[in-house]
């Protein structure tokens, strides 16, 4: 199995292929999609500082440790403003 492009361009050019509109939800789908089969958070998730400061927590709630009320809190508006 290969592994997705990671050039933006090479990305919008097949979700073109498959008429993905430009912006839509499934546009960022692809996008993401493409980004974590490569093992790479997306890259403007990355460019939100205060969010990415929050990912260790997101990461301990998958892997089923515990997370305090208050960072799971913050956590969770920090998403909704992203």
């Amino acid at each position: 199995m290969m592994t997705p492009p990671q050039d933006p361009q090479k990305i919008e050019e097949y979700a073109g292929y498959l008429q993905i509109k430009k912006g839509s939800d499934l546009w960022y789908q692809f996008f993401d999609s493409a980004a974590l089969e490569s093992g790479k958070i997306p890259k403007d998730i990355l460019e939100e500082k205060e969010l990415v400061k929050k990912l260790p927590v997101f990461f301990r709630i998958l892997r089923g440790k515990k997370a305090t009320r208050e960072a799971l809190m913050e956590l969770i508006e920090k998403i909704k403003r992203a």
